[in-house]
């Protein structure tokens, strides 16, 4: 029997995803646009059968675990992928092509299939809607499974019954929702004061906040440097999600600020903008900005191929954002830690006798945490490798497949291969099918996968 907790996350997942759909059908169906039958098909399906869903476990326990949150969080991604590919599937596009788009979208990372009707506004907007939802449920993945859980390294950030129980959840989704809604409207409205049309104000306010790929495809046309500001602002907010206090669902500019994540990411930020004005040719202060944003929140919206002298700053899009966060890669929390270990290691040489203590936002480490730490930074790079791998059979060259690889487990999508003028990536259905398994491993985070296939997660 599935746990009601499973049921109804999915339901809710799924509602959700039909009831935004009905709203872009709508729009469609009055724009005369040929793609409205799709979405009001989806609309209609899903509120049903997720409305039915909901009715019969309306009054079952919640039986909230850690297992149940996991396996509800793997549901909802392949559910939100299966129902997304339906408006590009009535389209005209092949399933495989529809799937594509669909797992691209939900995970935020922005490789978009030719038979995806590129000119067709609704299906666009679909892409970014898409986007958003993805990033909406990789910030309640973090608050409800992966923070409290300590998974992947993550220093658990609540402990105690409230992590482990629905009241929790319920906080969690009410209060990281509508800050979320809240962020998107204000991009949306900063956007469209900033002069840009109102449809495009709609789509890039959806993605930066969801830290997606450009709906509209590559290499990106995005209009101004104000609007760049604006985009590079939310993509960062995004990708940080005021990590101070992950239990805290509502922003808190205190916790903001003294974050060691923060101040890890403003660091990189200078860092970026500082080598892309000065080695990378012709590009200003604005561009620098918009473009490290773009990589180090893994939006990967790049708007022309580059010199191939901007390669290191693709090292931004492998640290990521915070562990709360929209943004992908191995995140800047685990990034800090691991430069911490190593840095205690290489002074160990010199001062042997001296015992160090790892600490992190003024408290000694959990125990346990490093060799978390250090199996999630191997698995990560085992299997960027092992896409690698996989993407060199279809006959793409080796930077490609790396490229690729990378791409595809930071959520980063074909901006990371635009930016140095490689190619976006394999057409071929295994190629694709490797893509989505990266996308997918990306966004759940590989010790997700670990944890479900390890018997101690099925026994406890």
């Amino acid at each position: 029997m599935v746990p009601a907790f499973i049921s109804r996350s999915l339901a809710l997942a799924l509602g959700t995803e039909g009831l935004l759909a009905g709203l872009v059908g709508i729009w469609a169906w009055f724009a005369g646009l040929p793609s409205a039958g799709g979405f009001l098909l989806l609309a209609a399906g899903t509120v049903f059968v997720s409305g039915g869903v909901l009715l019969a476990t309306r009054r079952r326990g919640h039986d909230w675990t850690r297992r149940t949150a996991l396996l509800s969080a793997a549901a909802c991604w392949g559910g939100l992928s299966v129902g997304g590919l339906v408006p590009f599937w009535v389209a005209g596009a092949e399933p495989y092509a529809a799937l594509f788009d669909s797992v691209s979208a939900v995970t935020t990372t922005g490789y978009w299939s030719p038979q995806s009707g590129g000119a067709d506004p609704a299906l666009v907007l679909w892409r970014a809607v898409l986007q958003w939802i993805g990033g909406l449920a990789t910030l309640l993945l973090a608050a409800v499974v992966f923070l409290p859980a300590g998974l992947g390294g993550a220093a658990p950030a609540v402990t105690g019954e409230a992590a482990g129980g629905s009241p929790f959840a319920r906080s969690a989704f009410r209060g990281i929702t509508g800050t979320y809604a809240l962020l998107t409207v204000l991009c949306m409205f900063l956007l469209g004061s900033g002069g840009a049309g109102a449809l495009d104000s709609v789509l890039y306010a959806l993605s930066a906040i969801a830290t997606g790929g450009d709906p509209k495809g590559y290499p990106s046309l995005v209009p101004g440097a104000g609007t760049q500001m604006i985009l590079g602002i939310f993509m960062l907010v995004g990708a940080l999600w005021f990590p101070g206090r992950p239990d805290r669902h509502r922003p808190s500019l205190t916790a903001l600020v003294r974050s060691r994540e923060t101040l890890l990411l403003a660091a990189l930020m200078t860092a970026g903008i500082g080598f892309a004005w000065l080695v990378v040719p012709e590009t200003g202060l604005v561009d620098s900005f918009f473009l490290t944003a773009s990589l180090l929140s893994t939006s990967g919206i790049v708007t022309e191929a580059r010199d191939p002298a901007v390669t290191p700053l693709l090292a931004l899009a492998v640290i990521g954002g915070s562990v709360a966060g929209a943004a992908g890669g191995l995140r800047l929390r685990r990034a800090w830690l691991l430069g911490a270990i190593i840095w205690n290691e290489l002074n160990r040489g010199a001062q042997p006798h001296e015992v160090r203590t790892l600490r992190y936002a003024g408290r000694a480490a959990e125990p346990g945490l490093i060799p978390a730490l250090f199996a999630f930074a191997v698995l990560w790079f085992s299997a960027c490798a092992g896409l690698a791998a996989l993407l060199s059979v279809t006959g793409v060259s080796a930077e490609d497949a790396i490229l690729g690889a990378v791409a595809a487990l930071t959520n980063t999508g074909p901006g990371m291969s635009t930016l140095v003028g490689a190619t976006a990536g394999p057409t071929d259905s295994f190629g694709t099918a490797v893509l989505m398994a990266g996308m997918l491993l990306g966004r759940l985070e590989i010790i997700a996968l670990v944890a479900v296939l390890s018997p101690s997660f099925w026994t406890r």
